[in-house]
């Protein structure tokens, strides 16, 4: 049913619904995407960080005026009608309707209920993390030059403004990318921070924005709406630090400035819908609830993880990730950026067996990784965000990188090529 068409307040919900999930998906609205008045009732919460997160980035045609009812919280809306602007309860949804359907169709603006609607669609969905150790880096975050092959197919252009000038962030326009990568400004993340410049790990920030999207299982990315997650300040630092927790005088300050760098312009990566074709700037991980002090360890860490469409399924990242990251930033890098090359269904991962039996695996055919690393793609997987112009001596320091990387069976090279490990990264 179209919107001009619906008269009862379900019907308006039902259509308002379907019209929304239709302008982001170009598909019909699943049925448990459609909202009853009390939905948006019980989750509207206008001091709610991932509500005013997605709120404000989707609201145009209106805005909560007030909560009113002693027993019951009442959503109240602002909305435009003729010269001048008008509140109504959502309860009187119908009223506001009318109100629309009055206007020429020539003159209406768009339906005031649609962006709110649109809102709760993607709402942060509460999940529990993924603890397995084989967990995947979903592969639409990772990016590659358009003229790539693999560009759309598999991983997300790199998205170069119009006027070939200025890049979105994560991008320069002296930078190529000869193999995939994150966008380049997460690999820095809040390394500005002097607490982080001391340092020899990869940035905190960064780390804590793999760690979060790692956590969000297979079965949440496929919902394609935002999921949040609760874990203690205990379980946080345990990820983060897996050998080792730092002192409180070292972690907190560095913690603040990761949660602080996560919020920045830094931290909003490009993205392009694979079936759509829209595209822009998400923040994909940020933290709504931080604990009360550095030891409130059984305090909780509230993250929201609001991956791009299409950002589902991808390589598994060594278990060891975050030991890494702890130890250098260098082999951090190279094992996010390996995990992408090694990532394309149907030449490097194969299927075996047949019926319920049948599943992918990783080949050990070297053929099938392509040429052996150049100088270019070595310094590309090490030093992404380098601007050293001593480029022999970094190709040096890249090989001793990988070299380190495959000595600690994180990598094997055959025939000049750098593979998985023979037995990958098992499983539970």
């Amino acid at each position: 049913m179209k919107l001009s068409e619906a008269r009862t307040t379900d019907e308006i919900l039902a259509a308002a619904a379907n019209f929304a999930w239709y302008e982001t998906h170009k598909a019909v609205c699943p049925p448990d995407r459609i909202p009853t008045e009390a939905d948006l009732c019980a989750w509207f919460d206008p001091e709610h960080p991932a509500w005013t997160q997605r709120c404000n980035d989707t609201l145009t045609q209106w805005a909560p005026v007030s909560f009113h009812g002693a027993s019951a919280k009442r959503l109240c809306l602002v909305y435009y009608s003729g010269p001048a602007y008008r509140d109504v309860d959502i309860s009187d949804l119908e009223e506001l309707h009318s109100d629309w359907l009055a206007v020429p169709v020539d003159e209406r603006q768009p339906h005031s209920l649609v962006g709110l609607v649109k809102a709760w669609q993607h709402r942060p969905s509460p999940v529990e993390p993924n603890r397995r150790r084989d967990r995947t880096m979903p592969a639409r975050l990772g990016m590659v030059e358009r003229a790539d092959s693999r560009a759309g197919r598999l991983f997300t252009p790199a998205m170069h403004t119009t006027d070939g000038q200025l890049i979105l962030p994560g991008f320069g326009t002296h930078v190529t990318m000869p193999t995939p990568a994150l966008p380049l400004a997460l690999y820095d993340l809040g390394i500005g921070d002097a607490v982080e410049r001391r340092g020899h790990g990869a940035p905190l920030a960064l780390r804590l924005w793999v760690e979060s999207v790692l956590s969000v299982r297979m079965a949440d990315r496929m919902r394609d709406r935002p999921v949040v997650m609760t874990v203690t300040l205990r379980d946080l630092l345990r990820r983060l630090y897996p050998s080792h927790r730092p002192s409180p005088a070292r972690y907190w300050p560095r913690l603040m400035a990761a949660v602080e760098a996560l919020e920045g312009p830094q931290a909003r990566i490009p993205w392009e819908d694979p079936v759509t074709g829209k595209g822009g700037l998400r923040r994909v991980v940020s933290v709504s609830n931080i604990p009360r002090g550095p030891g409130a360890l059984d305090d909780e860490v509230r993250l929201i993880v609001d991956l791009p469409p299409g950002a589902q399924d991808g390589p598994i990242v060594s278990p060891s990730l975050a030991r890494w990251g702890v130890k250098a930033a260098a082999p951090y890098r190279a094992l996010i950026g390996l995990a992408f090359r090694w990532w394309q269904p149907g030449v490097t991962r194969v299927p075996v067996g047949r019926g319920k039996h049948r599943h992918w695996v990783q080949t050990q055919d070297p053929a099938r990784y392509g040429e052996p690393l150049n100088d270019r793609e070595a310094i590309a997987l090490c030093f992404p965000t380098s601007t050293r112009t001593e480029r022999r001596k970094l190709a040096f320091e890249a090989r001793r990188v990988l070299r380190l990387l495959v000595d600690a069976g994180e990598a094997q090279e055959v025939d000049g090529r750098l593979l998985p490990p023979a037995k990958g990264y098992g499983g539970k």
